[in-house]
């Protein structure tokens, strides 16, 4: 099970909570899914007990990107390989007072 927490309202009624309960229909019978049910709730109950504001706005999150990969003595591009991976996330923090 794949969940993009960044989706999600942490709010006093927590959402998340209950799409946690909707995918281990079986966590009052079954030992596995009691287990995993118990430690997906603490998880998220304790992330939004712990960052219940942030001083920033999610822009993305696991953006993809591609780009050329250049051969340092010609500067030429590769004809055979492309980098490419995901940004972890981008974050405005354009309220703050950092510079």
């Amino acid at each position: 099970m794949t969940v993009d927490v960044f989706r999600f309202q942490f709010t006093s009624d927590v959402p998340l909570l209950g799409f946690i309960d909707q995918q281990f229909p079986l966590h009052a019978s079954d030992d596995v899914q009691k287990a995993i049910w118990n430690l997906a709730r603490a998880m998220f109950t304790g992330y939004a007990d712990r960052y219940a504001t942030e001083d920033f706005e999610i822009v993305e999150v696991e953006l993809p990107f591609t780009g050329e990969i250049r051969n340092p003595d010609t500067n030429r591009p590769s004809q055979t390989f492309v980098m490419a991976g995901k940004v972890d996330g981008i974050v405005n923090r354009s309220n703050t007072n950092d510079t």
